[in-house]
């Protein structure tokens, strides 16, 4: 298992850098779906099954301004 840490920018604002430490590359992976999940809970507050597929989260991670992940 290697340590990682994932620097994500959501936004063009700096105020919106953050990173999350993960025990592994596969957790790391986990925290980016979520933040797709998140995402979409707050564009589609009123449903109760959303399904998507990893090219939807692709985009969304070559959308964000940065995002990187140091193993």
């Amino acid at each position: 298992m290697s340590h990682t840490i994932l620097l994500v920018q959501k936004t063009q604002a700096a105020s919106s850098k953050t990173y999350i430490e993960c025990s592994s590359v596969a957790t790391a992976m986990d925290e980016v779906i979520k933040m797709y999940e998140e995402y979409l809970k707050n564009k589609y507050p009123n449903k109760e099954r959303i399904e998507f597929d990893v090219n939807e989260v692709l985009d969304m991670v070559f959308n964000l301004p940065d995002c990187a992940a140091l193993v």
